[in-house]
């Protein structure tokens, strides 16, 4: 069947996936021409069929998309509605905010071509012109730390890099477009990364968070602890994601929610009996106070001001480092190196398999049981 979107400029194609009982295939076709379209469609039909070889159908898409494209070029405007089809046409949706801070991303770069680097298609957008806005991204000042005119760390940069070079890939798979991000991400070496908490480091901050002067720190920390999730998946974490029934938190990572993986841990009895003093019937989140101010800290009282009461100066310590140091006990207490992966929330070779442990619940949350100080 042939149609367009709201707006869109192309015909689009959508037929039945025999791979795949229940689900369609939504292609766009890259014309706006519908007899070229008919062609694109009848086309795929046969090769789904087996009566046309895959490099005959992409020799016909290069044919149409080349005379679309000719003269012409992808406006950089129009960069953004392109990711968002071709994200719709994969079946992918990221989480709100991932998708909010790349569309910033692009924003942002847009507007520093305006003045440093004129361009008005994509494919303007040379590996020479990245390279600049690259180098333009060291001496940035820190969306989080205007006020002291921060560099932008390394690792900052490379999410930042990383998010533009996902939305190139939506103009390269369309159109063809070469992608001028792919190698310029920086690499982040494990001396820049947060360092786990010693054992005497972790009693000391979980001591000074509880004695701090913003209520809950102390909570934020423990389920940061005891569950390895990153800062955004504890200060969102919602109580219809904490079973107290059965003694276990199921989430959804933010970086993971474009697979549809969910994580479930279970709580261990120092975790559970804290969540369960925060209870509040018809409360959305279990720390709202945080929720409020993410991605900074409380004003009355920082994660920085409670490493500093607990004696832990050291740059490489972060509330991240909770992360760290859930991944650093598992593996003291003999924790398979699978079962942390997947307690931990992820891993690349794993991104399309859904965690499921629940048959092991009990022995898991022994495990976690073991890694107490």
């Amino acid at each position: 069947m042939l149609y367009k979107n709201n707006g869109s400029k192309y015909w689009w194609v959508s037929f039945r996936d025999p791979k795949r009982p229940g689900k369609f295939i939504r292609q766009s076709t890259g014309t706006t021409s519908i007899k070229d379209a008919r062609s694109i469609e009848e086309s795929m039909h046969l090769s789904i069929k087996g009566k046309i070889s895959e490099m005959k159908l992409k020799s016909i898409l290069d044919a149409v998309f080349t005379r679309e494209r000719e003269g012409a070029g992808l406006p950089i405007a129009q960069l953004w509605a392109t990711y968002e089809r071709f994200m719709s046409m994969r079946d992918r949706k990221p989480g709100e905010r991932l998708v909010k801070q790349r569309k910033k991303n692009l924003e942002d770069f847009i507007e520093w071509t305006k003045t440093e680097f004129p361009v008005t298609t994509v494919e303007e957008v040379t590996f020479e012109c990245a390279m600049a806005y690259a180098e333009h991204l060291k001496k940035k000042s820190s969306p989080k730390d205007k006020k002291h005119k921060a560099k932008l760390k390394d690792k900052s940069r490379k999410e930042y890099i990383g998010n533009l070079s996902t939305i190139w890939k939506a103009a390269e798979a369309l159109y063809g477009v070469r992608n001028p991000w792919k190698d310029l991400r920086p690499t982040v070496r494990d001396g820049q990364r947060h360092a786990a908490f010693t054992r005497a480091q972790e009693k000391a901050v979980l001591a000074a968070a509880k004695a701090s002067a913003v209520p809950h720190w102390y909570e934020a920390c423990l389920v940061a602890r005891w569950t390895g999730l990153r800062k955004h998946d504890v200060v969102f974490l919602e109580w219809s994601k904490v079973d107290f029934e059965r003694g276990v938190i199921r989430v959804k990572p933010i970086k993971t929610q474009g697979y549809n993986i969910e994580v479930e841990v279970p709580m261990v009895a120092v975790l559970r009996d804290a969540l369960k003093g925060l209870f509040v019937k018809g409360r959305k989140y279990v720390l709202p106070e945080f929720a409020k101010v993410y991605p900074g800290d409380p004003e009355d009282c920082t994660f920085a001001a409670i490493l500093k009461a607990a004696g832990v100066d050291d740059p490489t310590i972060t509330f991240h480092s909770w992360r760290h140091t859930f991944r650093t006990r598992l593996a003291e207490a003999g924790v398979s190196n699978d079962l942390a992966k997947r307690l931990g929330g992820w891993t690349q070779d794993a991104t399309v398999q859904r965690y499921d442990h629940a048959d092991k619940t009990e022995e898991i949350r022994q495990a976690l049981e073991s890694t107490s100080a």
